[in-house]
C-alpha cells in the first residue's frame, strides 16, 4: 500500500484566502491614499467647472478668463503646481513644484502688482495736477 501524504504549508505561508485578504486592505490602503492626495485637487476642479458653468450660462467670457487666471494664479500654487500658458493654441503645462517657492513667487507678483498700480495712480495724480494748473 502507498500512502499519498499531502503537506501542509508551514504556519508562516499565508493561505489563499489570507493573501486575498492583504491584496484587498492594500488596495483599500492605496485607494485611501489616492483619495487623500487628489480630494484637494478634485475639489479644486468641481468648484473651477462649478464657476464657469455659471459664467457660460451668463455669457461672461472676461469672467470664465478672470476664473481661468485664478485657478492658475491663486489657488493652484497651494498644491504645489505651477501651470504655464503657452501661445495661443498650444496647451497649458502643469508641473510639480515646490509648494514654498511658488507661495513667494506669488507674493512678489502681487507686489509688483500693487507697485504698478500705485506707481499708475500717481502718474494720474501728477498729470490731474498739470492740468488743473494749466485751466486755472
Amino acid at each position: 500500500f502507498f500512502f499519498l501524504m499531502i503537506r501542509r504549508p508551514p504556519r508562516s505561508t499565508q493561505s489563499r484566502s489570507s493573501a486575498a485578504s492583504d491584496v484587498y486592505k492594500r488596495q483599500i490602503s492605496d485607494s485611501a491614499i489616492q483619495e487623500k492626495i487628489l480630494a484637494p485637487i478634485l475639489d479644486v476642479l468641481t468648484e473651477f467647472r462649478d464657476k464657469v458653468r455659471l459664467a457660460g450660462k451668463n455669457q461672461d467670457f472676461t469672467h470664465i478668463m478672470n476664473i481661468c487666471d485664478e485657478i492658475r494664479d491663486d489657488i493652484l500654487p497651494y498644491h504645489g503646481i505651477r501651470l504655464e500658458d503657452k501661445s495661443p493654441g498650444d496647451p497649458s503645462v502643469w508641473k510639480y513644484a515646490d509648494k514654498e517657492e511658488l507661495l513667494k513667487e506669488r507674493e512678489r507678483k502681487i507686489e509688483e502688482k500693487l507697485k504698478k498700480e500705485a506707481l499708475k495712480q500717481q502718474k494720474e495724480a501728477e498729470a490731474a495736477k498739470k492740468k488743473a494748473e494749466k485751466d486755472a
